[in-house]
Formats: C-alpha cells, structure tokens, sequence
C-alpha cells in the first residue's frame, strides 16, 4: 500500500515537472538570416531579422560563416531596436559573431534586429553559410525563456559584371531628403537608405528594381537638391512631403518582413507604390476625361495588375536580371498608376457630392 502511494506521488510529482518544462517557454519567435549575393572585395550588410517578438526583454546569438569566404568588420543595431537598447558583439574569432541584446522596454514586432557586416574575400563561385546558433530569448517582464526558432541564410560570391555591363557609379545618398533636412546623419535620412540599402537593395528583385529607379531619379535629384539649399520655402515644403513618405515605407518594412526575400520585396513595392500614387499622383490622373467622367474601368485595372504580378513571379523563378528589372519596373508603374487614379476617382466623387 505505501509503495503504491510512493508511486503515485512520484508520477504526480514526474507529471507536474513535465508540465513545468513545457510551460517555461513563452511565446514563440523566429530569428533569420537572408540569402545574399555579392562579389569579391565587396563590403555587404547581412540583416538578421526577427518575427512574431512580444515583449522581449533579452537576446543572445551567434552567427557563424566561413572565414575564407567572409571577414566580419562590424555589427549594428537594426531599425527594430530602439536608441536605448543596449547591444555588445564580439567579431574577434574568425568564423563567428557573437551578439547579445538588452532591454528594458522589450522588442515587439517584426522587423530588422541586427545587421551584420562583412567583407567579401571568396571568389566568383563560393558559397558560406549564415547560421544562427546558441540563439536564446527571454520576455522582458517574467524573464521567462522565449521559444526561438531560426531560419539560416547563405552568401554566394557572384561575378563582377563585365566592361560592357559596367555602368558609371551613382550617388548612393537620399540627395533631395538630405537636401531637405539639412543632413545626411538625420533620423528621417537614415531611415530611408536603410530601409533601402538593408532591405531592398538585399534582393535581386528589389535590386533590379532600385538600378532602375537610381537611372531614373538621379537624372534630376542633383539638381532639385541644389534648388532646395537656396530656396528656405520650397526646402520646407519638401520636408513635409518627405514625412508621409517616411509613414508609407514604415507601413511597407510590415510586407517585406512578412515575407523576406524577393517576395517581401515585391510585396513592399506594391504597398509603397500604391499608397504613393493615392496620395502624391492622384492630381496628375485628373489630366485623364475618363477619370473625370468617373468612368474608371476596373477590369482593365485588375488585368493589368494581374499581368504584371505574373510577371514578377515568372521572372523571379527565371533569375534573368533584365527581365527583373522590366518586370518589377512595370509592377511599380501599374501599382502606383491603379492607385492614383482611384483616388482620382475618388476626389471626384467627394466633389460631386460636396457641390451637386
């Protein structure tokens, strides 16, 4: 009877242990690494992302990579981490990054937590895997340990482009943002060529895209940058047109994280471009009688965006770099084009209504 109980107790206390270990773990989030492509002698930032944070309070990672492929130069906070977040690192042992991260205010939410940088010493060819181990969470409040998962990325050393594919350099800054703010060390300046050169910029389809949009926007920013320096006025106006653009990025960094890879890219795009035409093309669709009539086809609207998302998709499977850019160029176009002139539409409709 006693050695009856005894068990018993024991499988009630072996069970009530079991139950505890399940419990320690709070919610659940992923931490990943991108796929990247770069070329030798090139200087590349790697984001490490996270997703589905809530609350956390502490975190601690190791990054490892090949060391005859990669040299770690250094580590930054990423757009998720706030200013008072405390972040140490370690690059001294080749092949490994050490990183732990502190908080009082907890991380929420998804987005970039880190970024590493690398220069690339492989050659064309060679491959290094980014692994994330010894990756552990803590909530900010209970300290309770966070289920982490991970999700492990890899660096290919590409080709230099050709004489004939060589194109002259563009400026890499935000030159009329800059221009408007008075400083390229600005919050505002910093968020757009980070969200830019990390997260865009890290895949060929958002790649592909930029190298068109550099071509197209750097053939007169220089010089609308330099009418903004001598004109106070018009550098203001400027300014609060460049707020609202900040806000629909911030909306987009959402799709791209929900997503990563091309195809966070791409849904980036199409929520950046959509926004920007309903609020900043809108005018420019009332040129067009037919939005004035009201009469907008919506059908034409749907095959047109259809086409061009198939596109995207078809030339993504297919890696052909000009084909990306055609495809992504013209999914940009159709998105911000469809918005614009619904909000046309939409303006005129108010308009009717206001003065009928």
């Amino acid at each position: 009877m006693i050695s009856m109980r005894v068990d018993t107790i024991f499988s009630i206390l072996s069970a009530l242990l079991l139950l505890g270990a399940f419990n320690a773990y709070g919610e659940s989030v992923t931490v990943s690494v991108e796929n990247i492509k770069a070329m030798s002698g090139e200087e590349v930032s790697v984001p490490i992302m996270i997703r589905d944070a809530a609350a956390i309070g502490a975190l601690q990672l190791v990054l490892t990579y090949d060391e005859s492929v990669l040299e770690a130069k250094s580590t930054e906070k990423g757009r998720l981490l706030e200013a008072n977040m405390l972040m140490e690192s370690n690059i001294d042992k080749p092949g490994r990054i050490a990183v732990a991260l502190t908080t009082l205010d907890g991380i929420e939410g998804d987005g970039t937590l880190l970024i590493a940088n690398f220069l690339v010493r492989g050659e064309e060819g060679q491959r290094s895997e980014l692994n994330l181990e010894n990756v552990e969470a803590w909530e900010v409040n209970t300290l309770v340990e966070v289920l982490v998962n991970t999700e492990s990325g890899e660096l290919t050393v590409q080709a230099a482009p050709s004489p004939q594919q060589t194109q002259p350099q563009q400026p890499s800054g935000c030159l009329i943002a800059t221009a408007a703010f008075g400083s390229e060390l600005t919050p505002q300046v910093q968020f757009l060529r980070n969200f830019r050169d990390t997260q865009i910029m890290s895949t060929p389809a958002g790649s592909s895209f930029m190298n068109v949009f550099n071509a197209w926007y750097y053939s007169f920013s220089p010089f609308v940058a330099d009418y903004e320096r001598g004109q106070p006025f018009f550098q203001q106006i400027v300014k609060a047109a460049v707020y609202p653009l900040i806000g629909i990025l911030q909306f987009s960094e959402v799709g791209y994280s929900s997503m990563y890879g091309d195809y966070g890219a791409v849904t980036a795009g199409m929520i950046a471009s959509s926004m920007i035409g309903a609020l900043y093309f809108w005018p420019f669709a009332l040129f067009f009688k037919r939005i004035r009539q009201n009469r907008f086809n919506y059908k034409l609207a749907v095959l047109v965006i259809g086409i061009v998302s198939i596109s995207v998709i078809v030339s993504i499977s297919a890696g052909d770099e000009f084909v990306l850019m055609t495809s992504t160029s013209l999914l940009v176009l159709g998105f911000l084009s469809v918005s614009a002139a619904l909000s046309a539409k939409l303006f005129m409709e108010i308009k009717r209504r206001v003065f009928r």
